[in-house]
């Protein structure tokens, strides 16, 4: 598998492999700043204007305004990191040896959008199915007292359902969107990346590769968890290793489409 025989020191030095990382990883590492701050101004409206709203006053439904003024910032700010971090997979996948610029934004926010528009169904279906295993174990555990053998059913069923619905995201996460997500690449078509029969494909073929990827990428998150407990620079710790790991894991699913390429799933 040509994930397995990429060797650790490129993988972990992706991020920094040109001369000019600042140019790419660091540029990236200052926009990702920048939506985290958009999103906690946003927040930090609505805060207040819910606070004003509650003692009567107008003011909270005028702070409301830049509240969605800066949410629809950040949303524009993701957009445009989706398209960079796919243009890293498909030059990975391409096999070019620098990874893109920061340039063309246009073509980078409309690339995030598709991306957004295929994580759309798949997602929305898992966050269905967890809110209906949710909604079962409330309802389980509100009819202990009146009617306790449905209720204990309820609330197996619920469990189970929660534990599916769990299993379900993790699979939508770290495999399905990403076989979307080379179906795209390879059509550039939003519409063609939901052929079932084609993700199937993939699926069937790389969920093992996709699995040491999500791994990979657990054992990241934990240990940049870990690093941003530090007192001071926790926060830039968490914004560095998160952008860090972003671009890992593109590296690793861009050697993931190589292997595809390479076996030729798609009909």
């Amino acid at each position: 598998m040509d994930i397995i025989n990429t060797k650790i020191e490129d993988i972990l030095k992706f991020p920094f492999r040109e001369k000019d990382w600042f140019s790419t990883f660091g540029i990236y590492v200052i926009v990702n700043l920048l939506a985290g701050i958009m999103v906690s101004i946003s927040f930090l409206f609505i805060f207040f204007g819910g606070a004003f709203a509650l003692e009567g006053a107008n003011i909270g439904i005028f702070l409301a305004i830049p509240f969605l003024i800066f949410l629809a910032i950040f949303f524009i700010i993701t957009l445009y990191l989706q398209g960079y971090v796919l243009e890293i997979v498909k030059s990975v996948k391409e096999e070019k040896t620098d990874k893109p610029k920061h340039d063309e934004i246009g073509i980078k926010l409309r690339k995030g959008f598709d991306w957004f528009l295929l994580s759309l169904g798949p997602i929305g279906i898992s966050i269905l199915i967890f809110a209906l295993s949710v909604g079962a174990l409330i309802w389980g555990i509100s009819l202990l007292e009146t009617t306790p053998i449905l209720a204990t059913v309820l609330i197996i069923v619920g469990i189970l359902k929660t534990l599916f619905s769990i299993l379900t995201i993790i699979a939508v996460s770290t495999i399905i969107i990403p076989s979307m997500l080379y179906i795209y690449l390879q059509t550039n078509s939003v519409k063609k990346g939901y052929d079932f029969k084609n993700i199937w494909l993939i699926v069937k073929n790389m969920w093992k590769e996709f699995l040491v990827v999500y791994a990979i990428s657990i054992v990241l998150t934990m240990i940049i968890s870990a690093l941003g407990q530090m007192p001071c620079i926790g926060f830039l710790v968490l914004i560095v290793g998160t952008a860090y790991t972003t671009f890992v894991i593109a590296f690793l699913i861009g050697k993931i489409f190589v292997e595809i390429d390479k076996l030729k799933l798609l009909k």
